[in-house]
């Protein structure tokens, strides 16, 4: 929904040295170098497979107030501090910003596919689970789930 911004260097890291406003800083603060570690690696694959995913998904391709009105679907979470869930026609989105594990109630019966989940992120579904409604799905602490449920 809207259109994705993504911070100069998110993508592998880069914390400027912790400084909020570093316009007037040196280039040791603001450079930013391309030795990526391992992690870093694995955070721009990351990036990708979330760039890739949003691109095929249809659901997150909403331009107006009366198309996100109609689809989306906020999930009450106003008992887990720090997450956020809702669906957009299928697509369940469950982010878990706290430091411990939460369970959303599956909000209708389906298989879901999996494309975002810990530390994975692809335009192809990589697991799936088949749940009721109300079921327990689990996000684990400071992850994210994105997943396409299809009819049973």
């Amino acid at each position: 929904i809207g259109v994705p911004f993504y911070l100069h260097g998110e993508e592998v890291l880069r914390s400027k040295m912790f400084h909020d406003n570093s316009f007037n800083l040196p280039l040791c603060v603001n450079a930013l170098s391309y030795n990526f570690t391992n992690e870093q690696r694995a955070m721009q694959d990351y990036y990708r497979g979330l760039i890739a995913f949003r691109k095929k998904a249809a659901e997150l391709h909403l331009y107006s107030k009366e198309d996100v009105e109609q689809h989306f679907q906020l999930i009450d979470t106003s008992d887990k501090p720090l997450t956020i869930a809702f669906t957009i026609d299928n697509l369940l989105v469950v982010y878990n910003a706290s430091n411990r594990e939460v369970s959303i109630p599956s909000p209708v019966s389906g298989r879901y596919y999996v494309y975002v989940e810990n530390d994975k992120a692809c335009d192809l579904a990589f697991h799936e689970f088949d749940a009721t409604a109300g079921d327990a799905i689990a996000v684990g602490p400071i992850r994210a789930m994105v997943c396409r449920r299809e009819d049973l």
